[in-house]
């Protein structure tokens, strides 16, 4: 049985399309294929294998009702198609089975250093198979004519995940010194191609997946001093989350622009290792300050560039 997605790395090419954010996140918006025999996200940011079905394969993509959140998820199986396995595969990117050895365009564009990949999966693999669930940043170098990897996010899920389960992966960067301008994200349902015993039938299921980059400073200076809370900007760039780092009893969060304006405060719950979200619509980018105090005292005090 050979795996489909050996071919399949030849054919990766890099998008030059525009998105300002990362659509279908939460994959609550499907639209039908012109032939009616598939769906697919509706923004068009996401790339499958399902095109495929418009030459006799089975569809690995699909809606789902079983999500984490909302109405829906998506829904990725491996299933066969003569003596190929294919995987139920989403990638940032485009498809146009058109265009040959090039089908897949991967990537879309993206400039900023992302913090952490974040997002819920259930997984039910066959045999000994695996999932991957990946996110990179990267950069094309004109002296190279190569495209280089900046930063790597990824997990290879290989146990049966019955309830959707958080992840919070770390990009981890080899070049600190260099501006990305594409970013990748892969969602697979089978992974582990070298298995000769892999056979059909791993479903893997994601939703409310995201990439968080962390926009606060600090505003004091002690050493060895980590701070409290890190403020993160989700891909969207419209929801704000606060990682807290330690515990309050009693939390209090304000947020004001740079003439002093207080735009934001709300209590709430400070448990170390969890994640609260500011429930606020932002103006635009920009430089704000954010206090955290516990009851009357002031704790921290962050400078939040959002971008």
């Amino acid at each position: 049985m050979r795996y489909l997605s050996v071919l399949f790395i030849f054919l990766i090419a890099f998008s030059n399309q525009v998105y300002s954010n990362i659509p279908d996140k939460d994959f609550e918006n499907w639209t039908a294929s012109p032939l009616g025999n598939f769906e697919k996200p509706s923004s068009g940011w996401w790339v499958s294998l399902n095109p495929l079905a418009n030459l006799g394969a089975e569809v690995t993509v699909e809606k789902t009702t079983d999500s984490n959140s909302g109405n829906y998820a998506a829904k990725l199986t491996t299933k066969e198609w003569g003596d190929f396995l294919i995987p139920g595969l989403l990638i940032s990117g485009n498809f146009d089975l058109s265009a040959g050895i090039d089908a897949i365009e991967e990537g879309q564009p993206y400039e900023l250093k992302p913090s952490l990949f974040t997002g819920y999966y259930k997984y039910f693999p066959v045999a000994e198979d695996s999932a991957a669930i990946y996110a990179g940043i990267s950069y094309f170098n004109t002296t190279t004519n190569e495209r280089e990897i900046i930063a790597e996010a990824a997990i290879s899920p290989d146990q049966t995940a019955e309830q959707y389960t958080y992840f919070e992966i770390e990009f981890e960067y080899f070049i600190e010194d260099i501006q990305p301008d594409s970013i990748s994200i892969v969602l697979s349902s089978s992974f582990n191609t070298d298995n000769p015993l892999l056979t059909p039938g791993s479903i893997l299921y994601i939703d409310d997946i995201d990439v968080l980059v962390n926009v606060s400073t600090p505003s004091f200076n002690k050493p060895n001093k980590s701070p409290l809370v890190t403020v993160y900007q989700s891909f969207n760039k419209k929801d704000i989350y606060l990682g807290w780092n330690e515990s309050l009893e009693k939390a209090e969060v304000r947020l004001y622009n740079l003439q002093g304006k207080k735009l934001y405060s709300q209590k709430m719950p400070a448990i170390s290792g969890s994640r609260s979200s500011l429930n606020i619509n932002f103006s635009g980018a920009g430089i704000y300050i954010l206090q955290v105090t516990d009851g009357s005292k002031l704790i921290e005090t962050h400078k939040v560039l959002l971008p």
